[in-house]
């Protein structure tokens, strides 16, 4: 699955730049100036479906700020640009600024481009969301309806194209793995695996924050995270913890075992073994549904 500027390719990047260009508008009408990035943005990183958007618009509640949860002004084509070094990252902040105006940011394809980030910002703090890899996984096929005993590679046109970049598997083949290209277990087991990855080598900047244990104690986790970010506490966010920012998932009360079927689960925990036991993380057996942990819940 390759990514050419096709017609719905194309069309999708015609669609993100006049929102890029209606929000420039709307900056400038409500603050009289063109927006700039913010000198000093939190930037909340993880993987795609790992909890990021209820803990960064929590900690937004909670701090008083706005939040970019997701930059939807960019296109497939702007990522694919950026994965070739076709758009320098400094380039991509610039046009999408009122984005990147906002002092919290959370966009998880941006973990990927962490050391860059670091640099051109000149940050020293960033938060780390982190998810079992069994249960990231299965929410990501969730939120694609794609079944957890899928095999092979997922169709051109069966998913949203911005999805498809995520399920396809010859980028990582370029960054990293000639044997990559494959099926979609596999390419959402690298997935997790470069991210975890990605904070082992930025450890000392970033604070880390497993889901699970911010499902145990949403309000508490949120109150303490913010304080190691150096975010102010200005609003009660009780009343906030349990709204449901993002659809929930179908599968969510399955056991691991049941929904991805025992291939696909070992092909999963193998690939992601070693990194897991170093966010403590379990292998099977589980009896347990595919969320319990012990101190954590599904969103």
């Amino acid at each position: 699955m390759r990514f050419r500027l096709d017609g719905r390719c194309a069309r999708e990047h015609a669609r993100s730049s006049a929102r890029r260009l209606r929000a420039r508008a709307h900056y400038l009408a409500a603050h009289g100036r063109r927006p700039r990035p913010h000198p000093a943005p939190v930037f909340v990183f993880g993987n795609q479906k790992s909890g990021t958007t209820v803990i960064a618009r929590l900690l937004a509640k909670h701090a008083g700020l706005d939040v970019t949860a997701d930059l939807n002004s960019h296109s497939t084509l702007e990522r694919q640009w950026l994965h070739d070094r076709r758009m320098s990252l400094e380039r991509f902040v610039r046009r999408h600024s009122v984005d990147f105006a906002r002092p919290i940011i959370k966009e998880p394809f941006l973990t990927l481009y962490m050391t860059e980030l670091f640099q051109l910002f000149g940050i020293e703090r960033a938060l780390f969301v982190v998810r079992h890899p069994c249960d990231n996984i299965r929410s990501i096929l969730d939120r694609c309806r794609l079944p957890g005993t899928i095999r092979g590679p997922v169709p051109s046109g069966a998913v949203p194209l911005a999805w498809e970049r995520i399920l396809d598997g010859s980028w990582i083949a370029r960054s990293r793995r000639p044997d990559a290209s494959r099926d979609v277990i596999g390419v959402l087991a690298d997935r997790w695996l470069m991210m975890a990855e990605v904070y082992e080598a930025h450890a000392a900047r970033l604070v880390l924050l497993r889901y699970e244990d911010f499902a145990g104690d949403k309000a508490a986790i949120i109150a303490a995270t913010a304080a190691r970010l150096g975010l102010p506490a200005r609003n009660d966010i009780t009343a906030d913890v349990e709204r449901q920012w993002q659809p929930r998932g179908r599968n969510r009360d399955q056991t691991v075992e049941s929904f991805f079927g025992t291939e696909n689960l070992r092909r999963i925990e193998r690939t992601c073994a070693r990194q897991m036991a170093k966010f403590g993380y379990a292998t099977t057996p589980r009896s347990a549904p595919a969320c319990a942990r012990p101190r954590g819940a599904c969103p």
